[in-house]
């Protein structure tokens, strides 16, 4: 990065300068070295993961051979403990099993929902801007947007820099 545009974001993040007055295009500039920039870290950070990951292989293997789950060096202390990557390879099976489970708790006076602590909290998005999308239209002609329950939505823009082929 160009040691100009260092010094300026350093400032721009430590609230000593500000971006009034500057034109659309510096805006662009600024937003551009910033994005290149930020591509670039990313590429140093991801061959430092592969080479953390690489490393913590081998402290893995070293560590199951000699049945260890921890040890002690002057530098740190590494400690092995068991996990597990959870997936799900059939989902209409899985959600036949959930209702299924919910229906039995509930029938058995307990806390039938709990079965969905099985699954992150988080709405797709994608069924909800369908909502929006696609507003129920009143008598007098008003849309209506008529969201499940609990959901909220706020909106917000995005932007987009697109460079330019010169």
């Amino acid at each position: 990065m160009n040691e100009q545009y260092h010094v300026f974001f350093e400032a721009l993040l430590d609230g000593k300068t500000n971006l009034e007055g500057i034109s659309k295009q510096e805006l662009v500039a600024l937003y551009l070295e910033a994005r290149d920039a930020k591509d670039e870290a990313a590429e140093i950070a991801s061959k430092f993961e592969k080479v953390i990951s690489i490393v913590s292989d081998a402290l893995n293997v070293q560590m199951g051979q000699e049945d260890l789950k921890n040890f002690r060096t002057d530098l740190g202390t590494v400690t092995r403990k068991p996990d597990f990557n959870i997936g799900c390879a059939d989902w209409p099976r899985f959600w036949e099993y959930m209702y299924q489970e919910a229906k039995r708790k509930e029938a058995a006076g307990e806390y039938h929902l709990e079965v969905f602590s099985m699954l992150h909290k988080r709405v797709s998005k994608e069924p909800i801007v369908t909502f929006l999308e696609n507003p129920i239209i009143d008598e007098e002609g008003v849309p209506h947007v008529n969201l499940p329950p609990g959901i909220n939505v706020t909106p917000k823009h995005s932007i987009q820099v697109r460079r330019t082929n010169k």
